[in-house]
């Protein structure tokens, strides 16, 4: 769990959750509550869940790792070729109607 960052699970004040910025090269990437809050609903109860997790690395471990909430709203793009690693606004996904 990100520290100072807690999610009722029946996600009570969730639109009072803070912006997460991470600044990346320069460019700042933010993931609001809508991005890293999971809501499931489940027999009409709707559930919410922190969609990011925290860790602690040794301090030689300059790494940083993305996940699901960070690449869902940000597309990434892998370049192997060029040991590099690009991101962009992705498009949201419209439901079926």
């Amino acid at each position: 769990m990100i520290e100072g960052i807690r999610v009722h699970l029946f996600c009570k004040d969730i639109e009072k959750l803070p912006n997460i910025t991470f600044v990346i090269g320069g460019i700042e990437y933010v993931m609001t509550y809508q991005d890293y809050v999971i809501m499931v609903e489940n027999e009409g109860i709707t559930e919410c869940i922190l969609g990011i997790m925290g860790a602690v690395f040794p301090p030689y471990f300059d790494y940083f790792i993305f996940g699901d909430s960070f690449m869902r709203k940000y597309y990434t793009y892998f370049d192997k070729n060029n040991n590099r690693v690009g991101f962009g606004l992705a498009k949201p996904v419209l439901p079926k109607i």
